[in-house]
């Protein structure tokens, strides 16, 4: 009808020529027409509507023109033989389910689309895909078990790799990490067996734990050194056999997710001041290190770094790092000092759960938010001085510091949360400034606490 192509008879077969001048293929227009094994679409048409090709399920391939500017949802959902899909460059965006129950295997994503629908992607069929110049991340378990992918091409300026996103792509034996990249999540190409060679662009910031876990080039034992497996300057992972002294690289700029967790016996480590960035559960469970040096290089240490060195006494975090990262210090409970530097603005939650040995804390002026559960059961916690600035405190921060004599909230404190002070006694005593905003306190923030609360 004039420019739509409105339906398609039924028994109809083999290749579809639609005509020049059609801008609109409309709504369920070839549903169901089994018989259709290929689709001719000229550069006319700009719209595919809602269910278009529902059902082909003889059809093989689609060719989208650059005119197609909009793909409507389900439009080839059922379609079972459709493995070969280009889409148009003026696409941006495609419903979730647009190819539902379709065994891809060679995807061309189109240079417009922004994101990947989960039905692109079937794992038991997928062998090649080219990924767009739109895409900035691929997302956690993109691309995960897809056990035929042997080819990834990658057009876009992608900024994150996510979590597990190729894991156990087994016959992927390539990939181009654009030098866009800035995060490789966690476990991002675990299990990758055919992957033998790994180049990682300087601007990455963050390798996430397990990342090329039982990789080819992981097993591969001509790639480790005295036990240690680095990337060109990065450190990857270390045997949990590890023992006594390791130095690092003299050149390595980061030390990445897990690199050294459970390595129990490891007594000591010297970083050396290339090193950057310290990565997620970097020094997870090494019970066995006393203390660490960190050189004034590192700007950025990443959550859980320390958590659960139950031996650690005491570290001097170096000027530059802007925050407390959640659990950093979680479980090391032989903490006793911490010194904390000026540029940190945020303490996150669980940052120093149930360091049962650390007796005092002074929160720089710079720091606006304290996370929740920051220093529960710091049962030692005698001193602790907040800075003028502070906004939050967050919920159960406080929670069983029972040797805290007296702690001043400071004026600036906006948000405090849920049963901030969970234990306190009567010997204790929180003091509020007078000139405080409590209007956005949580109306329970001192709930399962008897401390003193005074007024000046």
């Amino acid at each position: 009808i004039g420019t739509l192509l409105y339906s398609c008879d039924a028994n109809a077969q083999g290749v579809i020529t639609i005509p020049n001048g059609i801008v609109t293929i409309g709504e369920a227009a070839f549903l169901n027409c089994s018989r259709i094994t290929g689709v001719v679409i000229p550069n006319t048409v700009q719209t595919i509507k809602k269910n278009a090709f529902f059902g082909c399920s003889s059809l093989k391939a689609i060719n989208m023109p650059n005119s197609v500017v909009t793909v409507g949802s389900g439009a080839f959902t059922g379609c079972s033989s459709l493995t070969d899909v280009t889409i148009s460059d003026r696409v941006t965006s495609l419903s979730e389910d647009a190819f539902t129950d379709c065994p891809l295997r060679h995807v061309n994503t189109g240079n417009g689309i922004r994101h990947i629908p989960a039905s692109m992607i079937n794992a038991q069929t997928l062998e090649t895909i080219v990924i767009g110049s739109s895409i900035t991340k691929i997302d956690d378990h993109q691309f995960a078990a897809c056990e035929k992918l042997t080819s990834v091409q990658i057009r876009a300026d992608i900024i994150e790799i996510g979590n597990s996103a190729f894991y156990n792509c087994k016959v992927l034996n390539s990939i181009n990490i654009p030098a866009t990249t800035k995060v490789i999540g966690d476990g991002a190409f675990y299990g990758c067996a055919a992957l033998s060679a790994i180049n990682i662009p300087d601007g990455v910031d963050s390798i996430g734990e397990y990342a090329f876990y039982k990789t080819a080039f992981y097993n591969n034992e001509a790639n480790w050194d005295s036990g240690v497996l680095y990337i060109a300057k990065r450190l990857i992972k270390a045997q949990p056999a590890l023992t006594h002294s390791y130095s690092v690289r003299p050149d390595t700029i980061s030390i990445e997710g897990g690199a050294f967790a459970g390595c129990g016996k490891l007594q000591e480590i010297v970083i050396p001041d290339s090193v950057r960035h310290i990565g997620n559960h970097a020094f997870f469970g090494c019970a066995g290190l006393t203390e660490i040096s960190l050189p004034a290089s590192v700007t950025a240490i990443e959550h859980s770094a320390f958590a659960n060195c139950k031996g650690l006494t005491g570290i001097v975090l170096p000027q530059g790092i802007d925050s407390i990262g959640y659990h950093l210090f979680y479980g090391c409970d032989s903490l006793e000092q911490v010194e904390i530097p000026n540029s940190v603005t945020a303490i996150g939650e669980c940052a120093f759960y149930r360091c049962s040995a650390l007796k005092s804390i002074v929160i720089p002026a710079n720091v606006k938010t304290i996370g929740h559960d920051a220093f529960l059961n710091c049962f030692a916690l005698e001193s602790v001085t907040l800075p003028n600035g502070l906004q939050t405190i967050d919920d159960y921060a406080f929670y069983g510091c029972g040797r805290v004599r007296r702690l001043t909230i400071p004026a600036t404190v906006t948000g405090m949360g849920f049963d901030v002070f969970h234990g306190w006694t009567g010997s204790q005593t929180v003091v509020i400034s007078a000139n405080a905003n409590t209007a956005g306190w949580n109306a329970d923030w001192s709930k399962n606490s008897r401390a003193v609360i005074e007024t000046e």
